[in-house]
């Protein structure tokens, strides 16, 4: 692993301004909420310098994404995926930011400009 990165594990959190819309503005404190739900994605075991270790970095992110908010790629009904897929995007994004590292920032991108929607 890459000595510069100190973190091993970051926090998923579902944000409450996706539930709530109103609540918006009040998002950076939803993280602080009891009962929120969070799941924790340990990488210490993963090399985010090497392609193979961002792809699995990037997987667990996406993954743990998805079981907080509830999202159901198969499920067909747009209006009922609109909100898992906006707490889907923020949890991703969140956990990217947390990691605070320029090489899954930029993987992220890239990968954000290829998924339609």
């Amino acid at each position: 692993m890459n000595a510069a990165i100190t973190k091993s594990t970051l926090t998923l959190t579902l944000a409450a301004a996706l539930v709530a819309p109103f609540a918006v503005a009040h998002a950076d404190r939803v993280g602080q909420l009891e009962g929120t739900p969070k799941i924790v994605v340990n990488y210490q075991d993963v090399d985010i310098s090497n392609p193979q270790g961002l792809a699995i970095l990037y997987s667990r992110i996406q993954y743990a994404a998805m079981n907080v908010c509830g999202y159901d790629r198969l499920h067909k009904e747009l209006a009922r995926q609109r909100r898992p897929q906006a707490c889907y995007r923020a949890a991703v994004d969140d956990a990217i930011n947390q990691v605070n590292q320029p090489v899954l920032t930029a993987y992220h991108r890239a990968k954000s400009k290829s998924i339609p929607g």
